[in-house]
């Protein structure tokens, strides 16, 4: 029988504990039944909200749902228990693989379609905000007006009214992208990147940092997805908060890997900070004669690559992620460990 832990931040019920805790040691799932445990294919986090994946085609949630991120709405904020998102179960949709960004999530179904649904406030859901609910939030003033008893009044004068992001509370269909063939998905912190069929990358959200592959300087944000020009097919795809990273592959069967977006640590594998895209071959990471397996992801402010068993990393190091002993950044990517089957990278952690 296959049991589910969970540990660390947990202060919006995204440990699926039915708690507001934060826990120091793995400690047991009970919300989830058996059955479903069984079918976990992938779970994935966003900034407080948590995503499991079951291979049926169904997702369960638990977290933070300010924005609508848990895919349906609860009773409050928080939803401290894994419940089933069952807008796809009601419409007899499957899907095949999630990503999350810090308030969103995208979900990409067996027919090649994306659905989106979380905060737009950048664009990263690729929704016109047509269907949108709009948060808003009158804040009052607090004052101690009555020193001898020291008891606190609530001033009758508001504040500025707090608007929220626009907010979709249950999955839509990213219409722009209907009928292309998306084959795979990555959001960053408020973005979003997409792959297609045929080894071609569109892009929307968040451009603050040029992640989205377009002029920082031109396109802040991208409302709507639009399709990169690259000169080769893309075969793979990742994105960390304010980054993203590319596998292309050339007709003569190179790799070449694309980075874009924030340098800050090292993370586009070049040591000028301020450079915002950057290309470098494969073979300048890994010398093998031949390679015959790729695994690109990326952390918070990390990029990961596993080139045939070799795992190689670059980027920020204050919390030791990247593994070598040592808090300094790196800007070019350092082989972490050999003799690799398969890896995992957190925010700022690593697991292999």
């Amino acid at each position: 029988m296959s049991e589910l832990y969970s540990w660390g931040s947990g202060s919006n019920g995204q440990l699926a504990l039915n708690n507001q805790l934060d826990i120091s040691i793995p400690t047991l799932v009970r919300d989830l039944s058996d059955d479903n445990i069984q079918l976990i294919t992938d779970i994935v986090g966003g900034g407080s909200h948590t995503l499991f994946l079951l291979s049926n085609g169904q997702i369960y949630s638990c977290g933070l749902n300010d924005c609508g991120q848990l895919g349906y709405k609860g009773s409050g904020i928080t939803n401290l228990k894994p419940l089933l998102i069952e807008f796809f179960d009601q419409n007899q949709i499957k899907i095949q693989s999630v990503c999350a960004g810090w308030n969103s999530t995208i979900a990409l179904d067996t027919n090649g379609q994306l659905w989106s649904f979380g905060s737009n406030s950048h664009s990263q859901l690729a929704q016109r905000n047509s269907n949108s609910i709009k948060k808003k939030i009158v804040l009052k003033k607090k004052s101690t007006t009555n020193t001898t008893t020291s008891t606190t009044k609530e001033s009758s004068e508001s504040l500025p009214s707090l608007v929220l992001p626009n907010c979709y509370y249950t999955p839509q269909l990213v219409v722009a992208l209907k009928g292309i063939g998306i084959v795979a998905v990555a959001s960053g912190m408020r973005h979003s990147i997409a792959l297609d069929n045929c080894g071609r990358v569109y892009v929307w959200g968040c451009n603050k940092f040029g992640q989205l592959y377009l002029d920082k300087d031109t396109v802040i944000i991208q409302n709507e997805p639009t399709k990169l020009d690259l000169p080769d097919k893309v075969i793979q795809i990742a994105c960390g908060s304010k980054h993203s990273c590319l596998i292309l592959q050339t007709e003569c069967g190179q790799y070449n890997l694309l980075a874009a977006g924030s340098n800050k640590y090292g993370q586009l594998a070049n040591d000028d900070t301020f450079i915002c895209k950057f290309t470098i071959p494969v073979n300048d990471i890994y010398s093998g004669s031949s390679i015959s397996k790729l695994n690109l992801q990326c952390g918070w402010s990390n990029t990961c690559l596993l080139i045939d068993k070799n795992l190689f990393i670059c980027g920020r190091s204050e919390y030791g992620q990247l593994g070598n002993g040592n808090t300094q950044n790196v800007s070019v990517f350092k082989l972490v460990l050999s003799d690799v089957d398969q890896y995992s990278i957190g925010s700022e952690h690593v697991l292999d």
